[in-house]
């Protein structure tokens, strides 16, 4: 059950809100640097363990786009120095 560009388009599009605040969420819970793969797994768990999948959002291609996702957040909030201490 391939998800279409579109469905994960807008899948990304609804959890952008969430991701943003759950990447500053663990930023400022764990300001310490070095730590940037421990806080990528534990956003991507909760967001993951929380999501009501169901039937029509096959759970690969959620995982992929919840990856993606939280990455370009990272690096988006890293660019505009927004994780400085």
């Amino acid at each position: 059950n391939q998800m279409s560009f579109l469905s994960i388009l807008k899948l990304v599009v609804q959890l952008l809100p969430i991701v943003l605040e759950c990447v500053k969420a663990a930023e400022a819970a764990i300001p310490q640097s070095g730590q940037g793969a421990a806080k990528f797994a534990f956003v991507k768990e909760l967001l993951s363990s929380t999501a009501d999948i169901g039937k029509e959002v096959d759970e690969k291609d959620y995982s992929n786009a919840l990856e993606k996702t939280i990455n370009l957040a990272v690096k988006l909030f890293n660019t505009v120095g927004a994780f400085k201490k």
